[in-house]
């Protein structure tokens, strides 16, 4: 599976006014785009994450970008180091 690391940088902020809010990070590298279960570490610590590789475009957005959610996590990290780890790719079931 892939992983990246980088600074958390500012958003849209979208995520938070729904209730989830993301840490964003610029990626380097060609990561297939989808939503991944994840986990993140900061601060040594790893932590259970979801995360999304691709272009938000819903909101006409064409960069790609990743951002990760974690879960029972309240820190302001902006401008911290972070390291995510994708474990699976979550796919859509057809009926």
């Amino acid at each position: 599976m892939y992983s990246f690391w980088g600074k958390v940088i500012h958003g849209k902020k979208r995520g938070k006014r729904l209730g989830f809010p993301t840490a964003n990070v610029r990626l380097h590298k060609i990561i297939p785009e989808g939503v991944y279960v994840s986990k993140t570490k900061f601060d040594k610590k790893w932590h259970k994450s979801v995360s999304f590789i691709g272009t938000a475009k819903t909101f006409g957005a064409v960069e790609i970008f990743a951002e990760t959610h974690i879960l029972d996590f309240n820190c302001d990290i902006y401008g911290k180091w972070i390291s995510v780890k994708l474990l699976k790719k979550c796919v859509a079931k057809k009926n």
